[in-house]
């Protein structure tokens, strides 16, 4: 209850809300989490419209069928090159994935805004010490700019992305790897009292072979503020 002290309302009800378990259920009475792993698109920020624009000049170029509201959500947490070839194979995959880049190269921080209640959220977070990652399936680099852009960089400790050499997730590597490089700032091997603010259920699903303490929840003010 003393967060109150260091947020506005409508943040620490954030904060409050990201205590609970994705099924509801309280993770435990008194928390206090030595890191806190964060998602990128639909967590921190609304990269949506310039998906979505991007989405559309790829299927033009490619003289594909324009893609659905719902196709697109669903383009929103796999890599491009996952999504790609579940939509047209894996031939055309790496074709479209280029492509798509070239327009997310001009529209990326256009077509991003800063969700509601999240810096100030961040800055309470790392006043009280909390060590903070960013881990995603989104390119590397169009994070790490996306976030120096809102400035939020400096509150990560690291960003893993895509393109780095991890597996995307579900598969638990980029989680494990924040967390252990998060331990070395602490002089521990892991961080037993990790949570993650994630958005989608693929994402949740590293916490199954970790075989640490990872509470996986959902942000679920900063979704509902992002009308999602």
């Amino acid at each position: 209850a003393d967060l109150e002290k260091d947020v506005s309302d409508e943040t620490f009800k954030f904060i409050f809300v990201i205590f609970i378990s994705s099924e509801g259920k309280k993770v435990c009475d008194r928390f206090q989490p030595i890191a806190i792993l964060f998602d990128h698109d639909g967590t921190l920020v609304d990269s949506y419209p310039g998906i979505a624009l991007c989405m559309r000049l790829t299927c033009r170029d490619l003289g594909k069928p324009e893609m659905t509201e719902e196709e697109v959500q669903a383009s929103i947490g796999p890599t491009l090159e996952e999504r790609f070839a579940e939509l047209w194979g894996p031939v055309a995959a790496a074709e479209a994935a280029r492509i798509y880049r070239s327009h997310y190269e001009v529209h990326f921080l256009s077509g991003t805004r800063l969700l509601e209640g999240v810096k100030p959220t961040l800055d309470a977070l790392a006043a009280r010490g909390i060590l903070m990652a960013c881990v995603t399936n989104k390119s590397w680099s169009y994070c790490v700019r996306q976030l120096e852009h809102f400035g939020l960089r400096e509150r990560m400790r690291v960003v893993y992305g895509n393109l780095q050499g991890f597996p995307p997730k579900p598969n638990p590597a980029m989680v494990l790897a924040a967390q252990a490089l998060l331990g070395e700032t602490r002089g521990v091997h892991h961080l037993p009292l990790t949570l993650a603010a994630l958005d989608s259920d693929a994402d949740s699903q590293p916490r199954v072979g970790l075989g640490v303490r990872l509470h996986s929840v959902r942000p679920v003010m900063l979704l509902t503020v992002a009308g999602t």
